[in-house]
């Protein structure tokens, strides 16, 4: 059984993610400092999970905490999903980004390294598609087909072939079943979130 580090834990993904990866008999240590999620999410977790979720509020770019936490818990690896992502916020606030985004997983990876944690699972992006979202929540979501942003990339191509290939994994639910959980995970979270 592995003891496992997920970062950015008690957001969407994260929270999914813990679930899923307590259900296949692995030890989950949920690691987030609160900005974009809320510590009620725990209590959600040990009723699905039917286990003790631990928890460390920390940030992603305190290296000491981290390497504390890998240590006290025993981690074997660690999934890092404590990154910023949205597009136009990263452009109005760049040194933000770069502090967490790059410092951040760059004092992860220091701390890994120091206490001899050598697998890393990494998610580069969490984006949710509008048309898919405005079909699972009902709502419209206003929008407008514009030039390229300043931070946007010119196209952006995803191939599942190589994680079919050397995990043996496929997607077992499409666009709409993930904006689908969105939606009612959002739903549910909307009283422990602030604006």
């Amino acid at each position: 059984m592995s003891r496992l580090l997920i970062t950015g834990g008690t957001g969407y993904i994260g929270s999914h993610s813990a679930v899923v990866l307590s259900k296949l008999g692995h030890q989950v240590v949920l690691y987030d400092n609160l900005s974009n999620s809320t510590d009620s999410i725990l209590e959600k977790l040990i009723q699905i999970t039917g286990q003790r979720i631990h928890f460390i509020r920390g940030a992603v770019r305190d290296t000491g905490l981290l390497k504390n936490t890998l240590a006290t818990h025993c981690i074997n690896a660690v999934v890092h999903f404590a990154g910023l992502k949205a597009v136009g916020e990263s452009v109005e606030k760049p040194v933000e980004y770069y502090a967490n985004n790059v410092q951040g997983t760059i004092g992860l990876l220091q701390a890994m390294q120091s206490v001899q944690v050598k697998t890393l699972v990494f998610s580069s992006s969490a984006a949710v598609y509008v048309q898919a979202f405005e079909k699972a929540s009902g709502c419209r979501v206003p929008c407008q087909i514009v030039a390229r942003r300043a931070g946007d990339v010119a196209a952006c191509y995803a191939n599942p072939n190589k994680a079919s290939e050397c995990l043996s994994w496929r997607a077992m639910r499409s666009l709409d079943d993930m904006c689908a959980s969105t939606w009612r995970f959002h739903q549910s979270q909307r009283s422990g979130l602030t604006s």
